[in-house]
Order: structure tokens, then C-alpha cells, then sequence
């Protein structure tokens, strides 16, 4: 015949088959979708893919047996972020109580001082004291908040790394609704440390722009 009829088989690897299609299936025997159809498919030929090239070097239990190469490769990345996330924003939340308990007993000694009698020099002094601790206050704070996202951000890599080992498809913590409340939860952290940068980033144009006008007042006054 002119024209080859459709196959009719209900088994997309017989269909592929006859209409001499390359053939890649879409999940794994437990229905998840494959490692393949994950990652695009990029070296799909390669070991990457091949579970039983994991096994060979160590025996996971059930269901982390099916772990491939390429899984453990991305879980070492996910434990570095989860690692060196977490302990820069455990820096910045002591560094940030740090300095806003060193400011509070600065304005103590300021408040203890208020009674004397002070010359003109010194309240004008005190009072570029008392707008730069203002100010440093202000930075720790926010260095506290953006701390504690930069953390939480940190955490959220445990529920990856341990989805990169197939950990999720147990309860052991929490299945896949635990691996959902992380990622949501790391988003909304995303967004506000976007914000700020946003922010910084105006404020950096600002000062440009301020410095540029003030820059071409200086050079026509000569």
C-alpha cells in the first residue's frame, strides 16, 4: 500500500517501534516521571542515567536504589548551598543581635549622661552619635531579617538534596508535601531578598546620579 496505517497497539514502545521512532519512556516503574524526561534528556545516552552504575559503588535501600549518577552529582551541589547558606545566615542573625545589643547599651550610657550640664560642642556631638547608632540599628535589623531568609533559604536545600535521593517518595520526612512546603517557603524568601536588592540597587543610582549633578556644578564653577 501506498500509505502505512497507524498502528494500533496500545504499547507506546510497540508504536514508536513500528513507526521507527527512538523510544524514551516518560516514567519509571512506580509511575514518577523518569530521570530522562527530568533533565531534558541531555546525555541521555551516558552513564548519568544508569542507576546500576550507583549500585556498583554502594547499595541504597529501597527507594533510594534508584539514585542515578547524575542525582548524587546534583545532591552534592543542593548540600553545599544547605551548608554554606545556613551557617552565613547564622552569621548574620549573631552579628546583627551582636551590634544592636552593643547599640542599646551605648544609648544607655546616653540616657545616663542626659542630666548633666553639656556645652554647645557636645550636644552637637551627641547628636551625630545618636543619628549614626540610629542608623547602625536600622542596618542590623535588616541584617537580622535577611539573615533569617538567607537560613530559612539554607534549610529548604535538606528537602532537595534529599529528593535528589528519592527520600521524598517515603514519609520518612514528610513525602512530597514537606518537599512542596519547603520550596514554597524558600520562594517566598526569594522574593524578599529580591526586594532588597531591588532596592539597594536604587538607591545606589540615586547616589550616582547625585554624584554625577554635583560633579558637573563643581566643573562649570570653574
Amino acid at each position: 500500500p501506498l500509505c502505512r496505517p497507524l498502528p494500533t497497539a496500545t504499547d507506546p514502545q510497540a508504536q514508536a517501534s513500528s513507526l521507527n521512532l527512538p523510544w524514551m519512556p516518560l516514567s519509571n516503574s512506580s509511575g514518577t516521571p523518569s530521570a530522562r524526561q527530568k533533565n531534558f534528556n541531555v546525555l541521555g545516552s551516558t552513564f548519568l542515567y544508569d542507576p546500576n552504575v550507583t549500585a556498583r559503588y554502594y547499595e541504597f535501600p529501597s527507594p533510594m536504589d534508584q539514585t542515578t549518577p547524575l542525582e548524587i552529582l546534583i545532591s552534592i551541589t543542593q548540600l553545599y548551598a544547605l551548608v554554606t547558606l545556613s551557617i552565613a545566615g547564622s552569621k548574620m542573625i549573631y552579628s546583627s543581635v551582636t551590634k544592636l545589643h552593643l547599640i542599646s547599651r551605648l544609648v544607655s550610657l546616653q540616657v545616663e549622661r542626659d542630666d548633666a550640664k553639656k556645652e554647645k560642642n557636645e550636644v552637637v556631638a551627641r547628636r551625630i552619635v545618636t543619628e549614626s547608632l540610629l542608623q547602625e540599628s536600622d542596618a542590623a535589623i535588616r541584617s537580622f531579617f535577611v539573615g533569617m531568609n538567607v537560613l530559612t533559604i539554607g534549610i529548604s536545600f535538606f528537602w532537595l538534596s534529599a529528593n535528589s535521593y528519592h527520600i521524598t517518595s517515603t514519609d520518612w520526612i514528610g513525602g512530597v508535601a514537606a518537599l512542596i512546603h519547603a520550596l514554597t517557603v524558600a520562594e517566598f524568601a526569594l522574593l524578599v531578598l529580591l526586594y532588597y536588592m531591588v532596592k539597594d540597587a536604587r538607591d545606589a543610582l540615586r547616589k550616582s546620579n547625585d554624584m554625577k549633578k554635583f560633579a558637573g556644578k563643581l566643573s562649570t564653577s570653574k
